[in-house]
């Protein structure tokens, strides 16, 4: 969802339309206009980039890791009501044929492979908005390690 000083307008896409509704209904935002709409990723994200390059106040739902906080400046809201219902965890899992098929150095490498948010966002970006392969980025971001 994207709630925007804009146009009153809420766009819903992700996990967090299960939680939308509830949202605007807790937080009293219906009387003031907003509603729900169905959208794209692209069309999110894309909201939320025309708002900053109009110099425009809004306020978005955004997770971490997330291409937009390694581009722009993102302050964080308080949810005092934990109607998003905290935090998601991401974890590396691989098939134990693709383990089998790679060294066991490699494995062991792997294993403890910890990207922290800001990588993965940076990460994001080079996928998302410079275009390149998940492959490419890795190779860009492993150069500079």
């Amino acid at each position: 969802m994207i709630f925007s000083s804009l146009d009153g307008s809420l766009s819903v896409i992700l996990g967090f339309s299960r939680f939308s509704v509830e949202i605007v209904q807790q937080y009293g935002l219906d009387p003031l206009g907003y509603h729900l709409e169905t959208g794209t990723k692209e069309a999110y994200y894309g909201r939320f980039e025309a708002a900053v390059a109009e110099g425009a106040w809004i306020v978005v739902p955004l997770w971490k890791p997330q291409f937009l906080h390694y581009r722009y400046r993102i302050r964080e809201l308080a949810e005092p009501r934990g109607l998003l219902r905290g935090s998601d965890r991401a974890t590396l899992i691989a098939h134990e044929d693709c383990v089998a098929r790679i060294s066991p150095t490699l494995v062991e490498t792997l294993t403890k492979l910890n990207l922290a948010n800001d990588v993965v966002s940076e990460l994001d970006f080079l996928i998302c908005r410079e275009g390149k392969s998940p492959l490419e980025a890795a190779d860009i971001w492993l150069d500079r390690v």
